[in-house]
């Protein structure tokens, strides 16, 4: 999937000229933000379980 979500990205800077290490870094900040997005809602996710098992249990 990560390579549909930086697919239009590419073909916008290739059609804009721009060089190939501006692609590179833009491909490769488009896989990092996604992939940084989904550890952080994994992350708030487990949290908020954790806390809603605790309050249970104290409750």
């Amino acid at each position: 999937m990560l390579v549909y979500s930086t697919a239009p990205l590419n073909a916008v800077l290739r059609l804009a000229g721009a060089s190939s290490t501006v692609t590179l870094v833009c491909t490769a900040a488009g896989g990092i933000l996604p992939l940084a997005g989904c550890l952080l809602l994994a992350v708030v996710a487990q949290r908020r379980q954790s806390r809603a098992v605790a309050q249970r249990l104290a409750g």
